[in-house]
């Protein structure tokens, strides 16, 4: 490589979206990218900083277009993918897509919806689709909440303010995955609890570091410990074993959710 194109590859500015729907280790993901972005000393962005600048933390708000030093936004809790003209000061935009089995993502969003979420700050609306959710059986919520649009409350199902049902939600990162658009890459929850090693490889290589060895080597260290979780309970980490829908679920609910999520399947490889 000549001397001109070392200059010009380190005078390149990359913004790193990562991407992950709730129950899907959304808040893991802010912990370990707050490090990369530390490490790698560029502004951090998340619907978890506070407005108040400390140590390059931005609240996600803070984010413009006018940004012209590379940056990291995590988590964005839908697969709606930004397009590199909304930064005109960015070289290239690089995106991580987490996905996870829409079925366990159904099963851990009962129990968190319905029991373990603190309610210090939900509105009346969402206190009173939580009585309506401890009234129902595991199995009803699922096929429900697999299509059907907003809170659950009473018979009246849909509400404005939560637009897009978990089939929705998943349909940006299908037409991705079967048309694929560039710098975009995906990697599975599953992978991340059962092979933590190999999936930090995945999530490491498009923020490239100067020695992505030694920089998987010490957040393994530091965060292996994460998905040890030896029996299911009732907090925020219920139950890390992927396929859990297998356990709490029927056999017809299964199969009924198995054909409303036949290309979210088949496109992430997720067996029936």
């Amino acid at each position: 490589m000549s001397t001109d194109s070392k200059i010009l590859q380190q005078e390149k500015v990359f913004g790193f979206f990562v991407y992950s729907l709730p129950k899907s280790a959304s808040v893991f993901l802010y912990q370990l990218f707050k490090d990369f972005s530390i490490e790698k000393n560029m502004p951090y962005f998340s619907i978890h900083n506070q407005p108040k600048v400390e140590n390059n933390l931005y609240n996600h708000k803070q984010l413009n277009s006018n940004i012209k030093e590379s940056f990291c936004f995590c988590p964005q809790r839908n697969f709606l993918i930004h397009k590199d003209e909304e930064f005109v000061h960015i070289s290239e935009l690089q995106h991580i897509l987490q996905v996870r089995d829409p079925r366990d993502i159904l099963v851990s969003q009962y129990f968190s919806e319905g029991w373990i979420h603190n309610t210090k700050s939900w509105n009346e609306k969402r206190r009173e689709e939580r009585k309506n959710i401890q009234k129902m059986s595991i199995d009803d919520y699922c096929i429900s909440r697999a299509t059907d649009k907003g809170l659950i409350i009473g018979s009246a199902k849909v509400d404005p303010s939560m637009p897009f049902s978990l089939l929705e939600r998943y349909q940006p990162a299908v037409q991705i995955k079967m048309l694929p658009m560039p710098n975009c890459t995906f990697v599975k929850y599953e992978d991340m609890v059962t092979n933590f090693r190999n999936w930090l490889s995945q999530v490491i290589s498009p923020l490239q570091f100067s020695d992505d060895l030694s920089v998987v080597e010490k957040y393994y260290q530091k965060y292996k410990d994460e998905f040890i979780l030896e029996e299911e309970q009732m907090s925020h980490k219920r139950k890390i074993t992927p396929g859990d829908h297998k356990e709490k679920l029927k056999p017809k609910t299964i199969e009924k959710l198995n054909d409303i999520f036949s290309d979210v399947l088949d496109n992430f490889d997720y067996l029936r």
